[in-house]
């Protein structure tokens, strides 16, 4: 009896959460001094740049633009180093850091969004998330600035 009370309640479960998929919660990374970060966020019309970096250099920082039909090659800006700091106060402000492992995935969505966002800091660690019409909370928020970090470079 209690086996099939278990199967009962696995089976409740998973009909309550039909077309969602999130793997299980990672730690969260501290944020410290950002070495590179990188995002994106594509849906079904496909734009000229797919993915975003801004990176520590010698000489401070710089934009990769990364474009779709890689035949050219990616396009790189000089930027000042003050923009990785902002970055890394807008990853504490949104607490990005419990953002590491994020997978996520609606498959009952037809027609959405799927995003890469990957931070690596100076001292090593990592935050790594992705997904399929499903984002971490304040991701939009996130993107909206990192985007504008970079629009200078993409006009």
């Amino acid at each position: 009896m209690a086996l099939l009370t278990s199967l009962l309640g696995l089976f409740g479960t998973a009909l309550a959460l039909p077309g969602c998929a999130r793997t299980p919660k990672t730690p969260a990374v501290p944020i410290t001094e950002v070495q590179q970060i990188s995002f994106s966020k594509q849906g079904m019309a496909r734009t000229a740049i797919t993915n975003r970096t801004i990176r520590r250099t010698d000489q401070g920082a710089e934009i990769v633009l990364e474009l779709w039909d890689g035949e050219e090659p990616d396009s790189v800006y000089p930027a000042d180093a003050s923009i990785l700091q902002e970055a890394r106060e807008l990853l504490e402000t949104y607490d990005a850091g419990n953002w590491n492992g994020f997978k996520g995935s609606n498959r009952a969505v037809l027609d959405g969004e799927s995003f890469g966002f990957y931070v690596e800091f100076t001292d090593g660690s990592t935050i790594s998330a992705y997904g399929t019409n499903s984002f971490p909370p304040h991701y939009q928020e996130v993107y909206s600035v990192c985007l504008l970090y970079t629009s200078d470079a993409a006009d």
